[in-house]
């Protein structure tokens, strides 16, 4: 009996530490791919590029197309959530999701959020890049701001017109979503932004 016990809980510690080794693996591994997306995304710049969308996503096969891109018109989105950390109660739910929208060949929008909470209440950061055909009346180079809930910033947010200058990208990818799929998670949205600073470029 004691060596039946003893098979059972070598046989439930064993397969717990292949569950906590794949989620580690996971974990890190999208940690990596967000990272990367963030870096080559900044690169992908609709006038500014060094790399080409082609490039870009057979680098990347977490993109994905959204719609039948024989379409003139077309996105691709990649989505990567903080699971299981969520289901054991050891950060709170986190998601890095990325779009670009690709015109005749043309990238004409990059978009990135962070979601997560911090401190028990929702935070989110957002990047919106856009070229001059996406451009709406009025858009400026940079505009950065954040909304404040109760003395808290509960959202951040940069967008990017056709004339931002590479110092405002700069700024802008300095996006980061590691601490989402850390344990214990975010602490301060300076963690993602590194700190936007709130004002408006024509």
């Amino acid at each position: 009996m004691n060596r039946l016990l003893r098979k059972i809980v070598t046989a439930v510690i064993l397969v717990l530490g292949a569950v906590a080794g794949f989620a580690a693996l996971k974990l890190s591994r999208d940690m990596r791919e967000s990272r990367q997306l963030i870096l080559d995304a900044a690169k992908l710049e609709q006038d500014h590029g060094t790399m080409n969308l082609t490039d870009f996503l057979a680098k990347h096969r977490t993109v994905h197309p959204i719609r039948d891109c024989k379409e003139e018109r077309c996105v691709y989105v990649a989505d990567l959530r903080n699971a299981p950390l969520p289901l054991l109660h050891l950060a709170p739910p986190g998601e890095f999701y990325f779009s670009v929208i690709n015109k005749q060949g043309h990238v004409q929008e990059i978009y990135i959020s962070v979601k997560t909470a911090i401190a028990g209440k929702p935070y989110a950061a957002i990047i919106r890049s856009v070229s001059e055909a996406e451009c709406e009346e009025g858009c400026k180079a940079f505009l950065s701001d954040a909304v404040e809930d109760a003395g808290r910033i509960s959202y951040s947010v940069v967008e990017l017109g056709p004339r931002a200058t590479s110092a405002d990208r700069g700024i802008a990818f300095q996006i980061n979503a590691n601490c989402i799929f850390e344990i214990r998670g975010c602490n301060s949205p300076l963690q993602i932004t590194g700190g936007w600073p709130i004002r408006a470029v024509d």
